[in-house]
């Protein structure tokens, strides 16, 4: 699966993901932007910006991790060959 393909797929899964959680959620539509989804919970009305990344791996099999680049926005990793989503827990400083 080539990588453009493989993003898409991510995104979609993502979107799944979050609709099973109970959140609405919304794309994004510009190509180079910090958010790639917006969910919002429908009991709490708070709104959450999600960066997807579809889950790597190093050649020895251990995680590639990534940063978001704003504060403001959480990282959902996707595994696609596992179909498997994770949103990673912020770490406190």
């Amino acid at each position: 699966m080539n990588s453009n393909l493989k993003g898409c797929f991510a995104e979609n899964l993502s979107v799944c993901y979050l609709q099973e959680l109970g959140f609405h959620v919304f794309k994004g539509n510009q190509v180079n932007s910090l958010v790639d989804l917006i969910a919002l919970d429908p009991k709490t009305l708070k709104v959450r910006l999600f960066d997807i990344k579809t889950r790597n791996y190093r050649k020895d099999g251990t995680k590639i991790s990534r940063n978001a680049r704003s504060p403001l926005v959480e990282l959902l990793y996707v595994d696609v060959d596992k179909k498997e989503c994770h949103i990673p827990q912020k770490r406190v400083k």
